[in-house]
């Protein structure tokens, strides 16, 4: 896991990931960010949660944004499902769930790796769950380190 000073959404190519909750409320934080820059991602996925009889926490949701239709996708737009609902007073993230969501990333990227015939880099924002999520960095750090050491976190200058 390598850190590197950036924006996110910056980046050009890769798979940027951010934490969601199972409301389809992305009202703040990155995902208020990833709505406003990418409209039909945020119309996904309030649908995706509307629409969905099961439960979405430890999920990972992939979007391709219509413009990025090309073959391979330059931009995936990873949303994990950690946290079910949300707020400021409480710890949202729920640490079991986000493990879960980095594992479907992990297989759901190994699958769509082989179907391009391409390799993603993966890209995390720095402190990913800790911000609206309220979760610990230290920890969050180390389980993203033992599940997708790969990664790369973009810390925000």
């Amino acid at each position: 896991m390598k850190t590197i000073d950036g924006d996110l959404l910056e980046i050009k190519d890769g798979i940027i990931c951010h934490q969601v909750n199972c409301k389809g409320v992305a009202g703040g934080g990155l995902a208020k960010q990833i709505r406003d820059k990418y409209p039909d991602w945020y119309k996904n996925y309030v649908d995706l949660c509307k629409f969905n009889k099961y439960s979405l926490l430890g999920c990972c949701d992939f979007f391709i944004d219509d413009s990025e239709k090309t073959k391979p996708a330059n931009i995936i737009i990873a949303s994990l499902f950690a946290q079910d609902e949300y707020g400021t007073d409480k710890r949202y993230t729920n640490y079991e769930h986000f493990v879960r969501a980095m594992f479907n990333l992990k297989n759901n990227k190994e699958k769509y790796e082989i179907l391009e015939g391409r390799e993603y880099k993966v890209y995390f924002p720095y402190l990913i769950g800790c911000g609206l999520g309220g979760g610990d960095w230290i920890l969050i750090s180390h389980l993203i380190e033992h599940v997708l050491p790969e990664v790369i976190i973009v810390k925000r200058e």
